[in-house]
């Protein structure tokens, strides 16, 4: 079965705040009754069938383990939660061609099908995230994805995803970005990649040269690499310092005094989330710390209030550059509590 763990560390697990927040599954052939296991294989199969009446998986197997920890009845509450999709198929493809496939154990590939499966569309294919329309990107790197994890080509399920190609053109119809990931694993010629004019190489090492912009890109990509602990987006935290050494010349911004749509190591913070997270904070201000804890500090709410004001739009009504509503309101609501305290 699989076990969940929360603020632990790991294999290939990087922390800078003591793995605060992280939660990463493994594998444990031994845990579980057979009971348990009967159990967690019925609910799979039943949100299988029903999963396009019952899109929430409802977190049963992260619910199980907890009420099992802490003594209390599985049944007693339900929760929601939105299947995303992520890019499972880059990363299957990456390790294919880099041959590092056995990474991959063979639990971890299972749950990969299994996962794909689940998001599958009923026309065939795969859109960007759970829910979207099905697009050639999701499903060309899907399919590809599929069959490096051993599924045959006379699978149902990916007769299905076939159909859907054929019909919509063939994968030459992939925007570049899959065109790209296709020639990468082979099966797409480069000469149909939008390319680089090879010329620029026979140039002298100016600013322009292409191979000064590859090693820069190279270092930017391991900077946002290390910066972010190589997590992507998920859960809610503070952050705490900006991004380690020359960070503008990365093209990022402040992050101290933000809340993350993530873990505390992933480190983009996001105006929404900030905005909303002082917001509580100052609410439960009002209340006595014997009840809700210890109150924020004035310095980490100035910190917080830098951040979402260095994100101001022009117009001084919303973040960023657009217009967003939700954002908008959140600041508003957030400026309304901060001068009443």
């Amino acid at each position: 079965m699989w076990r969940l763990k929360i603020s632990q560390g790991g294999q290939f697990v990087r922390t800078c705040r003591g793995y605060l927040g992280r939660e990463t599954w493994e594998f444990d052939e031994q845990l579980g009754s057979s009971d348990e296991r009967a159990t967690v294989e019925r609910v799979r199969e039943e949100f299988s069938l029903n999963r396009f009446d019952k899109t929430q998986s409802s977190d049963f197997l992260a619910r199980m383990q907890l009420a099992k920890e802490n003594n209390f009845d599985i049944m007693r509450k339900k929760t929601k939660s939105q299947n995303k999709k992520g890019g499972v198929e880059a990363a299957v493809i990456s390790l294919y061609v880099t041959e590092s496939f056995n990474f991959l154990l063979l639990e971890h590939q299972k749950e990969i099908r299994r996962y794909l499966y689940n998001t599958q569309n009923k026309d065939g294919g795969w859109g960007l995230h759970a829910g979207c329309s099905s697009c050639m990107l999701s499903t060309s790197l899907g399919y590809i994805c599929l069959r490096l994890l051993g599924e045959e080509a006379e699978n149902e399920k990916l007769c299905e995803v076939r159909t859907w190609i054929h019909d919509h053109g063939g994968a030459t119809m992939i925007p570049s970005w899959g065109k790209v990931w296709l020639a990468i694993f082979g099966v797409y010629e480069w000469s149909g990649v939008n390319p680089l004019p090879p010329e620029l190489f026979l140039l002298p090492f100016l600013p322009i040269h292409p191979g000064r912009a590859l090693k820069f890109i190279e270092n930017y990509m391991q900077y946002e690499e290390e910066n972010s602990r190589y997590i992507w987006v998920s859960g809610l935290q503070k952050i705490l310092e900006n991004p380690s050494g020359d960070f503008r010349r990365y093209f990022r911004h402040i992050t101290k005094g933000g809340w993350s749509f993530s873990t505390v190591d992933q480190q983009w913070p996001v105006s929404d989330c900030t905005s909303e997270a002082l917001k509580a904070l100052l609410l439960l201000s009002d209340i006595s710390p014997d009840i809700v804890g210890e109150h924020i500090t004035s310095e980490r709410l100035y910190d917080g209030v830098n951040l979402l004001l260095s994100l101001q739009s022009v117009s001084q009504t919303c973040l960023y550059k657009v217009r967003v509503p939700k954002l908008s309101s959140a600041m508003c609501r957030k400026r309304v509590l901060v001068r009443h305290t």
